[in-house]
């Protein structure tokens, strides 16, 4: 896992502003096979979502609840296998960008899901939420790109 370094945050704030809260409108659709979701078991479901997107946590070093759930955040990208970036701000650092990014995101912890062939991204996850909560919502964002084949 990578870490972006702060120079690099101008760049990815400008890939950031179409960020927008999950909606079936907002998720692309990059899968070219259609799968009956019934058949696909849960795990089956995130394992799939993690070949085509990637996820970014946005954190706060000095936030307890970004520390707290950073080991969730871990555990969900290792046993999906998911491609991660991690971006940290904090107080001491913020910039423009920063604060426009702040803006976009609303909280920290926050993890937002990209996706790998297109420039579109969506709020996956805001809050120190349980690894249960990272799977629900990867599966209800895998059955509602299987809807849209």
């Amino acid at each position: 896992m990578k870490l972006l370094s702060l120079i690099s945050l101008f760049s990815l704030i400008f890939w950031l502003s179409n960020i927008s809260y999950a909606n079936t409108n907002d998720i692309v659709n990059i899968s070219e096979v259609n799968v009956n979701t019934n058949s696909i078991s849960g795990e089956q479901k995130i394992s799939n979502l993690a070949q085509n997107y990637s996820l970014t946590l946005v954190e706060n070093i000095q936030c307890r609840h970004c520390k707290n759930f950073k080991s969730t955040f871990d555990k969900f990208i290792e046993k999906y296998k998911f491609n991660s970036d991690i971006i940290q701000i904090s107080p001491s650092n913020i910039t423009k960008s920063h604060r426009k990014l702040m803006d976009i995101i609303n909280a920290v912890p926050t993890v937002i899901l990209f996706n790998k062939a297109s420039d579109k991204s969506i709020i996956f996850s805001q809050g120190n939420v349980p690894l249960q909560h990272l799977e629900q919502t990867a599966i209800q964002v895998w059955d509602k790109l299987s809807q849209t084949n």
